[in-house]
C-alpha cells in the first residue's frame, strides 16, 4: 500500500485515542479509564457487549417505585408522603465504570444522591444519566411526587382513667366535663389523633399523636380544673377541645351500697398497735386490729359492711394486718363482712362462725406489692398482656386453737397508679395458679379513684394487666372501641386468624350466650329444646339464659340456636334482661306514645313494645333513614355494641 495510507491509518487511531483520554478528563474521579490505558485498549479487539449504558436497579429511603424497576424501563413515579422533605436514592449501574450524573450533578466516588433542597409538594423531576466507557448514553427520568400535607385536626378518641365524661366523645363536640369523686385527685387522659401526622398537646405540653397526659397538681374541690387538648394539622391550623374537670365535695357515706368504688367512712380513732419487723431483707409493717372501735358497727343490724382501716403509717411494700380474735369472732357471729383497708388495696373478707370454746381464733392477713418485671410468673403471662400495672401477693392464714374460716369469693380492690395504666379499658385481673403455671382471667373493672375491683376464689399472687385485644379487620371500625371493652371483658372473643369479623351475622344462640355472659348469670336450668345438642358449645350459657327468662323458643321444642337473630328478637332479649338487672318491670316503664320509626307495622306483635322501650332506654337506634328493620338480621358489632350499653344501663 501507499506510504500515505498507513501514515493516515496511524494518525486515525492517535486521534480515536486522544477523544477517549479526553471523555475521562471531562469526568475525573468518575471510574474511567486513563487515556494511556485506552491507548492500549485500542490495540485489542472488545466485544460491544463489555460496556453498557443500562442500570441495574433503584433503591430508596422512602415510597415504592411505580413502575417496578426493569433495565429498558427509562421513566418512573416514586409517591411520598408531605412527611419526606430529602430522598435517598441508590443509583446501581450494570457495569460499574460507567459514569453517572442526576440532574447535571456527577456522582463521584459514590452511586447514591440526596437532594439537595426540600421537595416541593407536588412534582420533583431528576434526570439519571448514564454513561459508558464506550460513549453509550441512557437517561432515566424519575418524578418524586411530595403529598399534599393533611389538614386533619380531629381527636379519633378520648378517654379518661376515672370519672364520668359528659358528653359521650364525639370528635365534633368540643367542649366536655368529667365528674369525678372527691377521693379523686389525679387522672390519666388518653387520646388519639384521626391522623398520625397531627401534633398533639396537653395543656400546652407536646406528645405522641396517641398520647397519655396525668395532671401534676391534684385537683381542687370547688375550683375550675380545665384540660386542653390541642390538634394541630400538618397543613396548619389547630382544633381545642376543653375538658372541666369537676371534683365531688367531700361526702361521707353512713351505709355503703357495696362494694362498688372509692368510698369514704367516718373517722375512727385507731388504737392499733403498728410496729415494724425484718422479713427477708425487706421491712414490713405490721398493725393490729381489735375490736373495740368498730364494736357498734359489728353489732349494727342492716349494715352487712365493716370497714376497717388497716393502713400503716409509714408505707411499706409489705404489710401484715393481724385481725384480732374478738373482732374475728364478732365479725362471725354477727354475720358481717369485713373491709381490711390497706395501703394500696382493700379486701373483703367473709369470716365464718367461730365455735364458742375458741377464744383465741384470728387472721393475719398479708399484702406484698411486686414488680412482675424479670420474675418467672411474669415469663408464663397470656399472650396477650404487654405490661402489668399492679401486682400483689396477697395471702391469709389463721392462728389461734381452731382454724378461721372464710365465705369465698373474695372481692379484691387494687389501687393503680394512672401513669401505669396505658388504656383503661383494656385492664384485666389475673391470678397465677402455682398448680398449672398459668394465669387465670378474672376479668373485673376500674372504678372511680383508679381502684380496680375484681373477684378470685383464693387468695395468691395477683396482677392487673394491660391487654392487646386488637383484631385486623376492626381498625376503624364504627364499633371498634366496644368490642376491645367487651373482648377485654372476655365476654366476647375472635373468630380466630386475628379477625373478629364484626360485620358478620349472629345467631340466636351466640346472642343468648353473650347476654347470660354480660349478665354474669350463675343460676342454670335443664333445656328441653330438641335442638340443643348435650355437648354444644353454648348450652350452658342457654340454661343460664333460660333461667333468667331471657329467651323463649321459637316453640315449646324448638330453639333454632343455629338462625340468625333478627333485631326485633334481640330487642325484645335485652328489654327482659334490662328487666332482670334493674328490678324495674316492663309494664312500668311509660311506653312512649308513638313509634319513631317509620317500619313499626312489619314489626312482630309480640315484639312492638320491646322495640319501643329498647329505644326509650337508649339500647337500640334506628337507621338513619328513620327505619328500625325488625326483620333484619343483626351483625357481631350490633350484638356488642347494645350488650356494652345494657352493662352500663344496668350499672347506672
Amino acid at each position: 500500500m501507499p506510504k500515505h495510507f498507513w501514515v493516515l491509518f496511524a494518525l486515525i487511531l492517535f486521534l480515536g485515542a486522544y477523544g477517549e483520554g479526553a471523555r475521562a478528563e471531562e469526568h475525573p474521579g468518575s471510574g474511567a479509564p486513563s487515556a494511556s490505558s485506552q491507548q492500549e485498549a485500542a490495540l485489542t479487539t472488545v466485544s460491544g457487549s463489555t460496556y453498557s449504558s443500562k442500570l441495574a436497579g433503584l433503591r430508596f429511603s422512602a415510597g415504592a417505585l411505580q413502575p417496578s424497576f426493569s433495565p429498558e424501563q427509562y421513566d418512573y413515579l416514586l409517591h411520598a408522603p408531605y412527611e419526606t422533605d430529602f430522598v435517598e436514592v441508590e443509583v446501581i449501574p450494570r457495569d460499574p465504570n460507567t459514569s453517572l450524573s442526576v440532574n447535571t450533578f456527577w456522582l463521584k466516588n459514590t452511586n447514591v444522591f440526596r437532594n439537595q433542597n426540600a421537595l416541593s409538594v407536588g412534582n420533583n423531576y431528576f434526570e439519571i444519566v448514564v454513561t459508558a466507557l464506550d460513549g453509550d448514553i441512557s437517561i432515566y427520568r424519575l418524578n418524586i411526587i411530595r403529598g399534599v400535607p393533611s389538614s386533619e385536626r380531629n381527636l379519633k378518641s378520648l378517654s379518661f382513667s376515672t370519672g364520668r365524661l359528659y358528653p359521650s366523645f364525639d370528635p365534633s363536640v368540643t367542649q366536655y366535663t368529667l365528674y369525678v369523686d372527691h377521693p379523686v385527685k389525679f387522672y390519666t387522659a388518653i387520646a388519639r389523633t384521626e391522623d398520625a401526622s397531627s401534633r398533639l398537646s396537653f395543656n400546652g405540653t407536646a406528645t405522641p399523636s396517641g398520647g397519655l397526659y396525668t395532671n401534676d397538681a391534684p385537683l381542687e374541690v370547688g375550683t375550675a380544673n380545665t384540660l386542653n387538648v390541642i390538634v394541630s394539622a400538618q397543613a396548619g391550623g389547630s382544633k381545642t377541645y376543653t375538658i372541666t374537670i369537676k371534683r365531688a365535695e367531700n361526702l361521707v357515706k353512713s351505709t355503703p351500697t357495696g362494694h362498688s368504688g372509692f368510698y369514704n367512712t367516718s373517722p375512727v380513732a385507731k388504737p392499733n398497735t403498728e410496729t415494724l419487723k425484718e422479713q427477708n431483707g425487706q421491712v414490713k409493717a405490721v398493725v393490729e386490729i381489735v375490736k373495740d372501735p368498730y364494736a357498734a358497727a359489728l353489732e349494727a343490724k342492716n349494715e352487712p359492711l365493716v370497714f376497717i382501716d388497716a393502713a400503716s403509717g409509714q408505707y411499706h411494700h409489705v404489710l401484715e394486718v393481724k385481725l384480732a380474735p374478738d373482732l374475728w369472732k364478732a365479725a362471725g357471729d354477727n354475720g358481717k363482712a369485713l373491709d381490711v383497708i390497706m395501703n394500696d388495696l382493700d379486701v373483703v373478707l367473709k369470716p365464718g362462725p367461730v365455735p364458742s370454746a375458741s377464744k383465741d381464733t384470728g387472721a393475719r392477713l398479708s399484702s406484698r406489692k411486686l414488680e412482675l418485671s424479670g420474675r418467672t410468673e411474669w415469663e408464663q403471662k397470656p399472650q396477650t398482656a404487654s405490661y402489668a400495672a399492679a401486682a400483689f401477693l396477697l395471702t391469709c392464714e389463721s392462728f389461734g386453737t381452731y382454724t378461721a374460716q372464710l365465705s369465698h369469693p373474695l372481692d379484691i380492690a387494687l389501687e393503680l397508679n394512672p401513669a401505669k395504666v396505658r388504656n383503661a379499658s383494656s385492664l384485666a385481673a389475673y391470678r397465677y395458679d402455682e398448680a398449672s403455671k398459668r394465669w387465670q382471667f378474672l376479668g373485673g373493672e376500674l372504678k372511680p379513684g383508679n381502684r380496680y375491683e375484681f373477684r378470685s376464689d383464693t387468695f395468691g399472687l395477683f396482677a392487673v394487666m394491660g391487654e392487646d385485644r386488637s383484631f385486623s379487620d376492626t381498625t376503624g371500625h364504627w364499633a371498634e372501641s366496644s368490642i376491645e371493652i367487651m373482648t377485654t371483658k372476655r365476654i366476647a372473643s375472635g373468630v380466630g386468624d386475628g379477625k373478629f369479623e364484626p360485620d358478620a351475622p349472629v345467631t340466636r344462640a351466640e346472642f343468648a350466650a353473650l347476654l347470660a355472659r354480660s349478665m354474669e348469670l350463675q343460676e342454670l336450668r335443664t333445656l328441653s329444646f330438641a335442638d340443643v345438642p348435650g355437648d354444644a358449645w353454648y348450652r350452658y350459657e342457654l340454661g343460664k339464659a333460660a333461667a333468667a327468662g331471657f329467651i323463649e323458643g321459637i316453640d315449646e321444642a324448638t330453639f333454632a340456636p343455629q338462625a340468625t337473630i333478627t333485631r326485633e328478637q334481640m330487642a325484645a332479649m335485652l328489654m327482659r334482661a334490662y328487666s332482670f338487672r334493674t328490678k324495674i318491670r316492663l309494664n312500668d316503664i311509660l311506653l312512649p306514645s308513638a313509634s319513631k320509626f317509620s317500619d313499626e307495622a312489619s314489626a312482630s306483635p309480640w315484639a312492638a313494645r320491646s322495640i319501643r322501650l329498647a329505644d326509650a332506654v337508649g339500647l337500640m337506634n334506628g337507621s338513619p333513614d328513620g327505619a328500625f328493620h325488625p326483620k333484619a338480621s343483626a351483625t357481631r358489632a350490633e350484638a356488642i355494641v347494645v350488650l356494652l350499653r345494657l352493662i352500663n344501663k344496668a350499672a347506672s
